[in-house]
């Protein structure tokens, strides 16, 4: 069973039929962190948000994972 609140990406279905997937995600819910309230696909979702330390730490983890699942094949 999927925990409240989960199971709403592409990974949760694929997961779903046994397929390996996954998701990521770096986004606070905490609406008093934004002055305009949460932007979260919203007409104010804008790239401004973006933290560039945070994609560039996203994209060493994708790394890494993709070197592991290499060295297991």
């Amino acid at each position: 069973s999927m925990p409240f609140g989960a199971g709403s990406t592409d990974a949760a279905e694929f997961g779903k039929i046994g397929v390996e997937a996954t998701n990521m995600a770096a986004i606070s819910f905490d609406i008093s962190k934004f002055s305009e309230g949460l932007v979260y696909h919203t007409p104010n979702d804008l790239t401004n948000y973006i933290e560039p330390e945070v994609v560039e730490a996203a994209l060493k983890i994708a790394r890494d994972y993709i070197l592991k699942k290499d060295s297991e094949s």
